[in-house]
């Protein structure tokens, strides 16, 4: 058997073998900030000692916060950030998962502030700032990285703010309608 049961968040009666099924379903069933699915899926990755399965388990957090970028889901990003703090804060191989998550995190993080600007969730980024802060204190990461990674967010929450947003969506009207813009009654209207 390729986990160990000595982490605090699980008994050995919830350690289980390693399925991909099994852990898409933890990332699925993910759907806010409730820290025991946070615990539930972190302690689901840190179990395993395998580096093939811990590099599988990187695969696929990072294919999943991919995916949630490209459909504009900045919380549910959020959500799998704490995640990997708790990954970085509990893992019996901190240095490991410092090298492997650290890169991804630099590039997520910044991009998921900026998606939370264009979609308005406030309290996203504000979030997003507070965790290069959490990792200095604790050591995590050293204080460059979280200063590059702080400054990075701000950069990009801030060119984010700075962009044009969309033109708002003009419907049609009855008044003054045009006839040579079509029928004077919209399926809209």
């Amino acid at each position: 058997r390729k986990f160990r049961t000595g982490i605090t968040n699980l008994s050995p009666m919830e350690s289980s073998e390693y399925s991909e099924e099994r852990l898409r379903s933890l990332f699925k069933s993910l759907k806010d900030y409730s820290n025991a699915k946070i615990v539930e899926l972190s302690s689901f990755i840190l179990q395993f000692d395998d580096l093939a399965i811990r590099k599988q388990c990187l695969r696929i957090y990072c294919e999943t916060i991919e995916g949630l970028i490209s459909i504009s889901n900045a919380p549910k990003c959020l959500a799998l950030f704490y995640v990997a703090n708790e990954i970085l804060q509990k893992g019996n191989d901190p240095e490991f998962w410092r090298s492997q998550l650290g890169p991804y995190l630099i590039s997520f993080l910044p991009r998921v502030c900026a998606v939370a600007c264009q979609t308005q969730e406030w309290n996203v980024p504000v979030n997003i700032f507070r965790l290069p802060h959490v990792w200095r204190e604790s050591k995590v990461f050293s204080e460059d990285f979280c200063d590059e990674l702080s400054r990075l967010c701000r950069q990009s929450y801030d060119d984010a703010m700075k962009a044009p947003s969309l033109p708002p969506l003009v419907l049609p009207s009855h008044a003054g309608a045009d006839d040579s813009a079509g029928p004077a009654h919209s399926p809209l209207a």
